[in-house]
């Protein structure tokens, strides 16, 4: 009983880290478009 509560426990917090993981890894390539959409604007704007 006490070996079926870790691994829910442990498959909980796996699956907690892997959607935090997941969002946070949107996050970073949305600023990474940006970024480089940034980039592309700023010296087409200096022309």
């Amino acid at each position: 009983m006490l070996d079926v509560q870790h691994s829910k426990f442990v498959f909980s917090k796996s699956s907690i880290i892997a959607v935090l993981w997941l969002s946070l890894s949107r996050t970073l390539n949305r600023g990474q478009l940006s970024l480089d959409r940034f980039e592309f604007w700023s010296p087409t704007s200096q022309l």
